[in-house]
């Protein structure tokens, strides 16, 4: 459950009214999916890349990506259960 506190700070981090915060939260998750589709289609683009640093590192960058994304899905329902 989002406390009273962590909405104002919301607001203030996404330059919204608090009232807001709930609708711009779930843009935001969308707005992370599209990116993280472009990046899944980045590595598969680049699966055959000589360097497996790179991809590697590639992977990384997805998996980090997926679970900031997973924790703003949290932070969303948190904030529309609470509005």
């Amino acid at each position: 459950m989002m406390r009273p506190v962590e909405a104002v700070q919301w607001a203030d981090a996404l330059d919204v009214d608090v009232k807001d915060v709930p609708a711009v939260l779930g843009l935001e998750v969308s707005r992370m999916d599209g990116l993280r589709h472009e990046m899944a289609k980045l590595h598969q683009e680049l699966a055959d890349a000589p360097q497996q640093d790179f991809r590697a590192t590639l992977w990384r960058s997805m998996s980090a990506w997926s679970a900031a994304q997973g924790q703003l899905m949290a932070i969303a329902a948190d904030a529309r259960r609470t509005a």
